[in-house]
């Protein structure tokens, strides 16, 4: 549980998962298919913001992780933490971006982790990323990066984020 102002969120924890057999219905997503999903949003703004997410993504000298799921795809954005690899963010096909808090906390020093979430929160329609400063906070593309300079702030913030871990 985490309050911050008039804000309250409830994150779940589930301390021990139980095994369920593999799932059959699903595929691994891919740049084309990615891309080919991405036309169908109906906002020219958000769909050009996807793609702008998806190309920074490509270009990553780490790498993506592609989801695995039927509805919608996913990549998470990979970093290389001192040998092993972290996703920074992860990113949908619906236009929502996560933001991968526990897991970039857990692989970076508290003065980078303070850093990005600085740097992300002085974002328009980020401001709320330092309520509960864990978890997989998610936020809307129409809400956030379909915005040029946000989107570019929040490029230059991963990339810092990607040089400190190295």
């Amino acid at each position: 549980y985490h309050k911050r102002d008039d804000v309250e969120v409830i994150i779940p924890y589930i301390a021990n998962p139980i095994e369920v057999g593999p799932v059959t219905n699903g595929r691994v997503w891919n740049a084309k298919d990615f891309r080919a999903e991405l036309d169908n949003l109906e906002d020219e703004k958000v769909r050009a913001a996807a793609v702008d997410i998806l190309d920074f993504a490509l270009d990553n000298p780490d790498g993506m992780k592609w989801g695995w799921a039927e509805a919608y795809g996913a990549f998470g954005f990979r970093a290389n933490a001192d040998g092993t690899w972290t996703s920074g963010f992860t990113y949908a096909t619906t236009g929502v971006l996560s933001v991968n808090l526990n897991t970039l906390q857990a692989k970076s020093s508290p003065a980078a982790f303070e850093m990005f979430v600085d740097s992300i929160a002085n974002l328009r329609g980020f401001e709320k990323l330092h309520v509960g400063l864990g978890g997989l906070p998610q936020f809307q593309t129409s809400n956030t990066l379909r915005d040029e300079s946000t989107r570019a702030g929040f490029k230059e913030a991963v990339l810092a984020l990607q040089a400190s871990l190295r």
